[in-house]
């Protein structure tokens, strides 16, 4: 569903490189970020960093047993990451 509603024709034009898996598919998620940090690309905005083991809400809920969740908190934003431990299949 995404994909159909964050299109450039909907005013969200991105690179695919933007895209949360675009480094993890490629195998080089380690290599970016080295090179980000070599590039000093670091954020000293981050205030809070947090995992937890279950999550209810929204007419969902999943734990540590579905997937890892890591909340980054920043001063004006809240990240809510959350990495399955599977990937559904095609």
């Amino acid at each position: 569903r995404a994909e159909e509603l964050y299109v450039s024709q909907r005013g969200f034009a991105f690179d695919a490189s933007e895209l949360p898996h675009y480094h993890l598919l490629r195998g080089s998620v380690r290599d970016t970020f080295r090179e980000w940090r070599a590039q000093n690309r670091v954020c000293a905005d981050i205030v809070g960093a947090w995992c937890r083991p279950l999550f209810v809400g929204g007419w969902e809920h999943s734990s540590a047993a579905d997937e890892s969740v890591f909340n980054i908190q920043t001063p004006s934003m809240f990240v809510d990451l959350r990495i399955p431990h599977t990937r559904p299949r095609c």
